[in-house]
């Protein structure tokens, strides 16, 4: 392994679906998870699910920290 890919689990509705993305610095990599709803405007029920997303980094982690986009904090990793 190259350590160049981040899998991201989280839980998720069912009705959408998701996409990651990471913006990377010499110290930190942040993650920005986006939804979009499969058919907008059509009632879904409300349900979720354990999800999985990669991500593939232009460096290794090597170290760096990896953080939430969202919230800023830092996201704990796991083997």
């Amino acid at each position: 392994m190259d350590g160049k890919t981040l899998t991201l689990r989280f839980w998720g509705g069912v009705c959408n679906t998701y996409s990651v993305s990471a913006k990377e610095t010499s110290d930190k990599v942040t993650l920005d998870l986006k939804s979009e709803p499969k058919h907008p405007g059509r009632a879904c029920i409300l349900i979720a699910k354990q999800l999985e997303r990669k991500v593939t980094l232009k460096e290794p982690l090597d170290g760096r920290k990896v953080v939430d986009g969202s919230t800023g904090e830092t996201v704990p990793l796991r083997k």
